[in-house]
């Protein structure tokens, strides 16, 4: 004869509760396609060989591509350099990025967001990669900066992937360094983005000259940073 397990207790439950939440992911899973696929699709948002010129009259090569697919369809993303004829200092790199449909497993071109994200110098961005970590769709974590008058700049910028089209929900000044102006006193301070909670909030530790910490915390479609800003370029001032 079987014996019936009698209900865990509440302390049982909690504890049952709390192991499960420790062993959840920490950040969401990236479906990325293989290489060929995202140069297939790159023909597709890009049919022609020749660079793309925008309205300032640069014209932009676009030779990395990733492609992964979400639930809303295939997204490309892809990174544009600027022609060495039209490099200027403070021309920003950039991210297109291209949704796709899906029919008879046949893709086609959905809808473009050129410029979806801008930053760097020179034509050019710093470095990109794609996170499962900050919500629960696919975040472009892109960063870039700039060196004038011996003063260096560099900015993180969180772009979420959403089935209406690309979004920014996070601009983070991240470097500034002095030295190069030969003006006392140098300032030196970098920070870096720590204490992720998915889609609630995350941290940005400045180390160097300041030393602080800043909370942002997810406000809407948003991170909104909690407190003053302790660099303030990059549109932070507020």
């Amino acid at each position: 004869m079987s014996r019936m397990r009698s209900a865990p207790s509440p302390s049982r439950l909690c504890a049952l509760l709390l192991a499960a939440l420790l062993c959840a992911p920490l950040s969401a899973q990236i479906v990325r396609r293989p290489p060929a696929e995202a140069t297939a699709a790159a023909r597709l948002a890009f049919p022609s060989p020749s660079p793309i010129r925008d309205g300032d009259g640069v014209r932009w090569t676009f030779r990395n591509h990733q492609l992964i697919e979400t639930s809303f369809g295939p997204v490309l993303i892809s990174e544009g350099r600027a022609d060495g004829r039209d490099m200027a200092h403070a021309t920003s790199g950039r991210l297109d990025v291209t949704y796709f449909s899906r029919v008879r497993g046949a893709l086609s071109v959905r809808r473009r967001f050129p410029n979806a994200v801008t930053v760097g110098s020179f034509g050019a961005i710093g470095e990109w990669s794609l996170s499962g970590r900050f919500t629960s769709m696919p975040v472009i974590y892109a960063s870039g900066g700039f060196t004038g008058q011996g003063i260096t700049e560099g900015c993180t910028i969180l772009t979420e992937i959403a089935p209406s089209g690309p979004r920014t929900i996070a601009t983070i000044p991240d470097v500034y360094n002095s030295e190069g102006a030969g003006r006392p006193p140098i300032e030196d301070v970098t920070g870096r983005i720590g204490d992720i909670v998915r889609d609630r909030q995350f941290t940005v530790r400045y180390t160097g000259t300041a030393r602080q910490v800043r909370r942002y915390v997810r406000r809407g479609a948003i991170f909104e940073r909690q407190g003053s800003p302790v660099l303030t370029h990059c549109g932070a001032e507020q």
